[in-house]
């Protein structure tokens, strides 16, 4: 079942099976600054559109936040949406609302032991080999599984404002938050993007990733997420379009910068392109 992201009510009109909600709670470009009856009213038109809503709350949650999040919890459970989270601090006091969590891990790798032992559904990590997420296809069955098939992959985040910062030093206000900025090291060529919000920063790596013929042996997994975070918005459709109608080729020719593959195959991190 695919799902992508709420932008606005044309989203609503998208093929998918539901729809992630971001908020102040989310490491995300989309409406970083949203607050819970925004979540509660957008949730209501997921609903009315027979879609299922998703609650991204994947931010790293300081103490002084655990109360705000726990009253947003409370909000939400009234409600059908499932939750996606990566702070183990959701877990604690939410026994009701186990069966609608589900952790996102990101850059942590989860391999199957580590799939079997958590608590709640969950979003596999892109950041392992197909023959691990195999295995997780193919052996874990008490849960519901995720997977990020789609989209700029996180590389990495931080709640410090390391632009802010940087304008500190220089004493500049060369980059702004809430704007998507190209950061290029001086001994490669690739352009990855950097985003500052509410939440701090959080740096994407310089191509879209992207899970090809893979996907049709991954028939235990439950949920497929195409995250449309910094493409264009008038090829939001298109890309969703084609992807879940499975025409490759044509997504090619949207995109010049799709890659497939898994990250253990082909270090991003290891100054393994510098120019000599």
């Amino acid at each position: 079942m695919f799902i992508t992201d709420y932008i606005n009510d044309e989203s609503l009109k998208l093929n998918v099976y539901g729809l992630v909600i971001h908020n102040e709670f989310s490491v995300s470009s989309y409406n970083s600054n949203q607050g819970v009856d925004y979540i509660l009213k957008v949730i209501k038109k997921i609903e009315e559109a027979k879609k299922i809503p998703f609650v991204l709350m994947d931010k790293i949650i300081h103490e002084d936040e655990v109360d705000k999040v726990n009253f947003y919890l409370n909000e939400i459970k009234k409600t059908s949406a499932l939750i996606i989270y990566s702070d183990y601090m959701f877990l604690y006091n939410h026994d009701n609302l186990m069966e609608r969590l589900i952790y996102y891990p990101k850059t942590l790798v989860c391999n199957e032991m580590e799939a079997e032992a958590i608590d709640t559904d969950l979003f596999v990590s892109n950041e392992i080999s197909f023959e691990e997420i195999k295995k997780i296809n193919d052996h874990v069955n008490n849960k519901k599984l995720g997977l990020k098939v789609f989209g700029y992959l996180s590389i990495f985040y931080t709640k410090r404002d390391l632009l802010r910062l940087y304008n500190d030093f220089e004493n500049d206000n060369k980059f702004l938050k809430n704007h998507i900025y190209d950061l290029k090291e001086e001994t490669r060529n690739d352009k990855y993007k950097i985003y500052e919000g509410s939440f701090g920063t959080i740096i994407y790596t310089p191509f879209i990733y992207i899970l090809k013929d893979e996907i049709k042996l991954l028939n235990n997994f439950e949920y497929f997420y195409i995250d449309t975070q910094l493409l264009p918005f008038d090829k939001i459709k298109t890309c969703i379009d084609l992807y879940t109608s499975f025409k490759f080729d044509e997504l090619n020719k949207e995109f010049d910068n799709l890659e497939s593959g898994f990250l253990d195959k082909k270090s991003i991190l290891i100054k393994d392109k510098a120019n000599e």
